[in-house]
């Protein structure tokens, strides 16, 4: 059955020194498929990116200057996933990672925030000039916490995190009228409610997709995570998630 989108997780790519935060094994299943499945839609759902070295808190020295490895790292995986699939829309939301070059720059020098090359209608720190998306044929959804619409699916990076399994799922489903998608959480998790309306009853679902980041610690912030690996696709209107 062919594959209608494929949802791409919380990849995180950044470096630790020479540790890679992002698990790359993980993302070459990922590609793999996508490769196979050539599917209509692509979505990356936020926080491709770590960005460590923006982030409020203090960072390990090894995190530090590492943001143009990343950078490249980010735009290679892009490529390499344009080429495997030439003809999908793929869409980039804007993750909380992602946003922390724009909150850095307007806390510490709110001049260049918004600065632009002439002729341009690009932000030159925007990471749709930083990973050249509009020459890849990716459109990047934003500013964080801006949904996405696609055959009638909310799709958001995630904001309503819950606490143990289940939890973000339940929320979403309570918050949501409609079926809907989030990264943001690592975790995967899948849950059905039904509605009664005028017209009967009408099934809906949330759906985390799990993360492509490394479990063993090496991500900032976590030493034994409740995460787990994987991404999700929907497949003639069906959501299902698939583990790695």
């Amino acid at each position: 059955m062919p594959t209608d989108i494929l949802f791409i997780p919380d990849c995180h790519i950044g470096f630790m020194g020479d540790r890679p935060i992002h698990d790359d094994q993980a993302m070459d299943k990922v590609w793999a498929y996508a490769a196979a499945k050539k599917p209509r839609t692509i979505v990356i759902l936020g926080d491709f990116l770590d960005l460590a070295g923006f982030g409020s808190y203090t960072t390990h020295p090894d995190l530090r200057n590492q943001v143009t490895r990343a950078i490249q790292t980010a735009y290679d995986r892009l490529h390499a996933l344009r080429k495997r699939c030439p003809a999908s829309d793929i869409y980039y939301l804007e993750g909380n990672h992602e946003h922390r070059i724009n909150r850095y720059l307007c806390d510490n020098a709110p001049e260049a925030a918004n600065i632009r090359a002439a002729n341009s209608d690009v932000d030159i720190w925007s990471l749709r000039n930083l990973l050249h998306l509009d020459s890849l044929r990716i459109h990047y959804h934003g500013p964080y916490k801006t949904h996405l619409w696609l055959d009638g699916i909310r799709v958001l990076h995630g904001e309503l995190l819950g606490r143990t399994a289940g939890d973000t799922a339940s929320k979403m489903l309570k918050a949501y009228g409609e079926s809907s998608v989030c990264g943001h959480t690592h975790r995967l998790e899948l849950g059905f409610k039904t509605q009664y309306f005028a017209e009967g009853p009408r099934l809906t679902w949330a759906m985390s997709c799990g993360t492509l980041a490394r479990l063993d610690g090496v991500v900032p912030g976590s030493h034994y995570p409740d995460w787990q690996q994987g991404f999700a696709t929907l497949e003639d209107g069906a959501p299902r998630l698939h583990p790695i």
